[in-house]
């Protein structure tokens, strides 16, 4: 098992981030694959020469184990051994490796203990061997501690790891050396050697590596989730004296019968329990106390609030001397800082992120966190990274957050180190994720009903200011009244237009800035004689300049109809004709027209455009609906906002079309009864 591992793992496996260390580690995995093939070769021998040959290749190829090992453990921490101490002892190595193929280092093969043979050692070389074999792991378990007190972060992470690793299986293979100086004790720890060069690979191989303690908790927490589900699935059975080859048939259908109801129900209860053990205490937040902290999310109720309370959010989900939130600056291409901790005032000042930099692209590409220790380091690290990783140091942090809004990158939340100078775990990571995707969400609420209350008064506010007495839109009637002049019959009646569209715009902009006094709809009896006039004039031009037959048909001034005059003539007749004109090719015909008729008035405006095809009907009063945006149409919203008002008058709005024979729209209103009646 050992000799498949090792050998699989130095053969597929490699280290991303330094080449050299896996040229070193796949050489050390190869030397344990040979020396578990000899040991295996030996349990399988029947004659004793070929006992002596499998034995004497496992030392053949582990007399390189010491050397290789301290070499990879040096590489780790950055403390080399100097080339002439690898030099003489590779020498060394060399001859042993020659040496053990002779009676100096293994005499001879001879049945011990169950063994049917096991080594006889040659003598002086075979401790000459032993001393340096154990020198390379005591220098590299030396160098591991040491590595583990100096280093920080992910780098000691793999350190410990490796440790790990170290002791499980160096431990293990030392007690196969009693029975070799003939002390009677068996080899017990043999079987954990195949653990050592998974934990070695995982340590070397993995840049990032999952935090020790966290690997411990989950290994403890899945433990005592086992321990339990087998005295639920056990206990029953054994209480009630069932027979055993029956027990344990009937425990299994119960455990996997219960397993999932198991899980939910005692899991949560049993992670906590972990976590009260001293080796866990404190470093984990339980789910409750994650909820608790993202829930103040939902109590901002501004923008300006939201960047402070994810600074919040930050301080009770992890441990970190500094936090900040920049915002996408709206006037320039970059980040600048909202809401911080942890900070001096200078600092935060002058802290900003490129909006076209390399990690802000690195944020829109990922859309996740990025954690500074994550990026790869050394000779293998590409300019952009090293850019990127300058990035962070300027602005403080070990971890990077990206909120995004409607694709685009919004804000980035900047963590620095953790107080305890820990690194951060996926445990943390995953919560800081669950604090961007929330932040994100709230981000989208807040924008949503600033677009609709906050955002669209503001406009409206600037918007009203030419309306008012320092304004400019009073001169277009003043300029109607001659105050600057003759005016021209023809110009006279344009600016008449003008001025009326625009007093319809005040109306609704001084309506968008108070919205508890709207009115929506001022319904009374009226006539439709001088709405109809109006379109009538306005779309003139219009039909001159495109050679469309233009006609109206203005209501009479007896047909009454219950409806806002005003609302009809921008919102209902202004869509429909406007719709009407830009589909209408030149030479055309679009007629404005109406009928009274079982007591309603019927509007319509009839077109010889193209048509609109049945399946499309339906879903032309939607909202956004544009068949065709190429044709000039703004945000497909004209058609809807005409069905919303002759809905809200208690009419209807419909469509009589083929494809290719134009296309007539009809509106329904009701007319005023009592004048009728009359």
């Amino acid at each position: 098992m050992t000799s498949l591992c090792s050998g699989a793992l130095a053969f597929w496996a490699k280290a991303k981030d330094n080449p050299r260390l896996t040229l070193i580690w796949r050489g050390l995995l190869f030397s344990i694959a040979l020396w578990s093939f000899g040991r295996f070769g030996l349990g399988l021998a029947t004659h004793r020469e070929f006992g002596l040959v499998a034995v004497r290749f496992s030392y053949a190829a582990s007399s390189w184990m010491g050397l290789l090992y301290v070499i990879l453990c040096g590489m780790l921490v950055r403390k080399e051994l100097p080339r002439w101490v690898v030099r003489v002892w590779g020498s060394l190595c060399g001859v042993l490796s020659v040496v053990a193929w002779t009676p100096l280092l293994v005499a001879n093969v001879t049945p011990k203990l169950s063994f049917r043979f096991y080594d006889v050692p040659g003598g002086a070389v075979f401790q000459l061997f032993s001393a340096q074999y154990t020198l390379g792991i005591v220098a590299g378990l030396a160098l591991l501690v040491y590595g583990v007190w100096r280093e920080r972060g992910i780098t000691r992470n793999r350190i410990r790891y490796v440790l790990l690793a170290s002791v499980v299986g160096f431990v293990a293979s030392w007690t196969t050396f009693p029975l070799v100086n003939d002390v009677q004790m068996y080899p017990f720890g043999v079987p954990l050697i195949a653990l050592y060069p998974v934990l070695l690979t995982y340590g070397v191989v993995k840049h990032h590596v999952m935090d020790v303690n966290l690997a411990f908790r989950y290994a403890t927490i899945w433990l005592a989730y086992i321990f339990l589900g087998l005295t639920v699935a056990v206990v029953p059975f054994t209480l009630l004296g069932v027979p055993v080859h029956k027990e344990w048939v009937l425990s299994a259908i119960l455990a996997i019968a219960c397993g999932p109801f198991l899980y939910r129900l005692a899991m949560p209860s049993i992670t906590d329990l972990v976590d009260r053990l001293p080796w866990f205490r404190g470093r984990y937040l339980s789910r409750p106390a994650v909820v608790k902290a993202l829930e103040g999310l939902y109590a901002v109720e501004t923008l300006d609030q939201l960047p402070w309370a994810i600074v919040d959010r930050v301080k009770a989900l992890v441990h970190a001397r500094s936090c900040s939130v920049l915002i996408k600056d709206a006037g320039k291409p970059r980040f600048l800082v909202k809401a911080h901790y942890g900070l001096d005032p200078a600092q935060a000042v002058f802290l900003s992120l490129p909006y076209e930099g390399l990690l802000a692209k690195l944020l829109r590409e990922d859309m996740t966190a990025i954690v500074a220790e994550y990026l790869p380091t050394g000779p293998q690290a590409i300019k952009s990274t090293e850019t990127i990783r300058q990035e962070l140091s300027f602005m403080h942090a070990a971890v990077v957050l990206p909120i995004m809004f409607r694709g685009d990158l919004h804000a980035v939340i900047n963590i620095g180190d953790r107080d305890d100078d820990r690194p951060y775990n996926d445990v943390d990571i995953g919560h800081l994720n669950e604090l961007a995707r929330r932040s994100e969400h709230r981000l989208e609420t807040l924008i949503a009903g600033m677009t609709h209350q906050q955002m669209t008064s503001m406009w409206a506010h600037d918007l009203v200011r030419p309306f008012s007495q320092k304004g400019s839109v009073h001169l277009i009637e003043m300029a109607a009244d001659g105050a600057f002049g003759q005016v021209p019959p023809a110009v006279k009646a344009a600016l008449e237009l003008v001025s009326g569209d625009l007093g319809f715009v005040k109306f609704n902009l001084h309506q968008v800035l108070r919205p508890s006094d709207v009115v929506v709809f001022r319904i009374l009896p009226t006539t439709l004689d001088v709405p109809y006039a109006r379109i009538r004039e306005k779309f003139k031009l219009e039909a001159v300049r495109h050679h469309i037959n233009w006609t109206t048909d203005v209501p009479d001034v007896s047909v009454r109809v219950l409806c806002d005059s005003t609302i009809i003539e921008h919102r209902v007749l202004a869509n429909l004709v406007e719709n009407a004109f830009r589909h209408t090719p030149e030479g055309g015909a679009v007629t404005l027209g109406y009928s009274v008729e079982n007591n309603v008035f019927l509007g319509f405006v009839r077109d010889t455009g193209p048509g609109i095809r049945k399946e499309d009907q339906d879903k032309l009063f939607q909202p956004g609906i544009q068949l065709n945006k190429a044709e000039g149409g703004t945000a497909g919203l004209g058609l809807a906002s005409v069905k919303t008002v002759i809905e809200s008058h208690r009419g209807r709005v419909w469509i009589e079309s083929e494809w290719g024979k134009g296309a007539s729209f009809f509106f329904s209103l009701p007319l005023d009864k009592k004048m009728h009646a009359a």
